[in-house]
């Protein structure tokens, strides 16, 4: 925070909340949350679409820094300075655009996830987050958009139906160093759960499913609100790439219904395009099978494959598994 900013909140009265704010370090205001990427996917049901989504989060506050701590990601045997509590608050948005594939080449909005949490940080470079956050696909039907109760929608149909959803959550990131073979080398195991509210103070009541539209009527807790994360590197794969990259492997699985729908998600983010280090944006190749392609369809099982390039390893490795 400037000088100005930090004067504004002493002149509240809040003496101990400005030192505290102009404190933070400049460079870990504001960061990578989940992936911020453009890329083209395809899926079993969908037409081929642009999938782009934008993901920061902004460090509001800190306590006073641990000296003796570590940054996930960062050099095991260099010590940086880490506050012990942070409150951050993050925003997510996804959308697809068809381009060609659908008349008039829509834009449709996939997810909306505002979102505030508190983390904690231990010494050994793990932290726990406690969360809460609003969850949506931007739509507001609630209605057969054709009318007509016998047809089956379609998938662009299905777009338009309402999802929405306020929930809780606790997740937890681990850093660990374990080398297989030479080549691939585990960095850090996350997991966490997110309890979907009945009823919400941002959503109100949940939009999960419309009665006689819809093909199911399970709720997403059958489906989604346990995942677990592995984060590791591939190394020493020159001349294919110039530096590490890095693959995640992803399980999830619903938190009422534990094991019975399972989703998993392959993801390999290289430090550029295989055998072009002149190129040296992010590229990422991702494959999933299972449940939760998007939140308008997040009970149909249906594999998606894409790639694409990513913006956020610039700025600080996004960390969160959602």
């Amino acid at each position: 925070m400037n000088v100005p900013a930090a004067r504004a909140c002493a002149s509240l009265g809040l003496a101990a909340l400005a030192a505290a704010c102009a404190s933070l370090p400049p460079d870990r205001r504001v960061l990578a949350h989940e992936h911020t990427y453009v890329g083209y996917a395809k899926d079993e049901r969908n037409q081929p679409h642009l999938d782009f989504q934008v993901s920061p989060k902004y460090l509001m506050f800190a306590s006073s820094a641990d000296t003796t701590a570590h940054w996930v990601g960062d050099d095991p045997g260099v010590a940086s300075p880490r506050p012990q509590f942070e409150l951050f608050g993050a925003a997510t948005i996804r959308a697809s655009q068809y381009i060609g594939t659908r008349e008039s080449s829509p834009v449709v909005a996939r997810r909306f996830n505002p979102e505030l949490f508190l983390r904690h940080n231990h010494a050994s470079g793990a932290h726990v987050d406690l969360s809460f956050g609003h969850e949506s696909n931007g739509q507001s039907g609630t209605e057969d958009p054709d009318g007509d109760p016998a047809t089956p929608l379609t998938v662009a149909e299905l777009d338009k139906i309402s999802r929405g959803w306020d929930y809780v959550g606790l997740s937890f990131d681990v850093p660990v160093e374990a080398t297989f073979g030479g080549v691939l080398r585990l960095r850090s195991v996350q997991a966490g759960g997110r309890l979907f509210l009945d009823q919400g103070p941002l959503q109100g009541r949940k939009e999960e499913f419309v009665a006689g539209v819809d093909p199911s009527n399970e709720e997403r807790t059958h489906y989604d609100g346990l995942r677990v994360t592995l984060r590791t590197e591939l190394v020493d794969l020159a001349p294919v790439f110039a530096a590490p990259s890095q693959l995640d492997v992803t399980y999830v699985t619903g938190i009422s219904a534990a094991g019975q729908r399972s989703t998993v998600r392959v993801e390999w983010q290289m430090p550029h395009v295989p055998f072009l280090p002149v190129l040296s944006l992010p590229f990422t190749v991702w494959g999933q099978t299972g449940y939760n392609s998007d939140l308008a369809h997040f009970y149909e099982d249906r594999g998606t494959v894409g790639f694409g390039f990513r913006f956020d390893a610039r700025n600080g490795s996004a960390e969160s598994i959602w």
